[in-house]
């Protein structure tokens, strides 16, 4: 509500009583949407129009009205989520100023995805919205990366491929490094697909008789890898194994979190010859 001084309603005061009307608190904001005083209206002795807050000292010498004249104005709040941005800045509109348009820009590699957010009533033209501020809204921009053949992010091909960027597919399908990984497997694995000292690899398996085998691998921190053994490749048959962290520890069967280094896990040897394999997790 609106703080007048006087007060809104009648007031009784004596002739030729001096007077001076106020609004004491514009604008006045309540969840996204902002009254904002433009003035009054006057009839008798108070002054007949005026743009301010303020109507200035008159004398009352008649019964008089005076009517405050008010805005009402809407927040717009413009939002991104992912790699990209808007053109259109925060601010507050009325519902009959020209209606703001939207653009979402992405950024390179990325694409707009959609609209988000207080989008009802709206119009929508890809990726621009030209939003009819009679409500307060919040509008969000929605942006995803761009990918290339198996999912792999064209930004992440950039970073390794500056002058290959027309052709992110065959990027991501070669092995430049010579390491027998693509790059695409290189992203998964969390390595750096131009550096062949950067690898997933099993780095050593050291088998001794009556003892635990030994492994050792190559880990990136933030993944997560398990073992496994097969006696027939051929078949396929492979099945994960417990191991243990040191050649005395107690087997266990969790995932194995990487470290940014060679890893060294102690697995039981079996009645049958075996392959091993370290497995990467999803």
């Amino acid at each position: 509500p609106d703080q007048a001084d006087p007060p809104a309603g009648t007031n009784v005061y004596d002739y030729g009583t001096l007077i001076n009307c106020v609004i004491t608190n514009s604008p006045v904001e309540n969840a996204g949407t902002q009254h904002v005083c433009v003035g009054w209206t006057g009839f008798g002795n108070c002054p007949a129009t005026g743009d301010t807050t303020n109507t200035g000292p008159f004398t009352l010498t008649e019964n008089s009205v005076i009517i405050w004249n008010w805005d009402t104005y809407y927040r717009l709040d413009t939002e991104t989520n992912g790699h990209g941005s808007v053109d259109q800045d925060d601010g507050w509109f009325k519902d009959d100023d020209p209606p703001p348009v939207i653009i979402a820009n992405p950024f390179s590699y990325y694409h707009f995805l959609a609209w988000n957010g207080n989008t009802n009533g709206c119009t929508i033209i890809g990726s621009a919205l030209i939003a009819i501020m009679n409500q307060p809204r919040q509008i969000i921009a929605e942006f995803a990366e761009n990918l290339a053949i198996n999912d792999i992010p064209e930004w992440w091909l950039a970073r390794y491929y500056p002058a290959g960027t027309n052709d992110f597919d065959g990027a991501a399908l070669s092995d430049t490094d010579g390491d027998g990984m693509a790059a695409w497997k290189e992203y998964r694995a969390g390595t750096e697909p131009t550096n062949k000292l950067s690898v997933f690899c099993i780095a050593d398996i050291s088998c001794k008789t009556n003892e635990r085998f030994s492994i050792s691998f190559t880990s990136v921190s933030g993944k997560t890898y398990s073992a496994w053994a097969a006696s027939n490749i051929v078949l396929n048959d492979w099945d994960r194994i417990e191991y243990a962290t040191n050649s005395q520890a107690v087997l266990q069967s969790n995932s194995i979190p990487g470290i940014d280094g060679e890893i060294l896990i102690y697995v039981e040897p079996l009645t049958t010859p075996q392959f091993y394999r370290i497995y990467l997790e999803p």
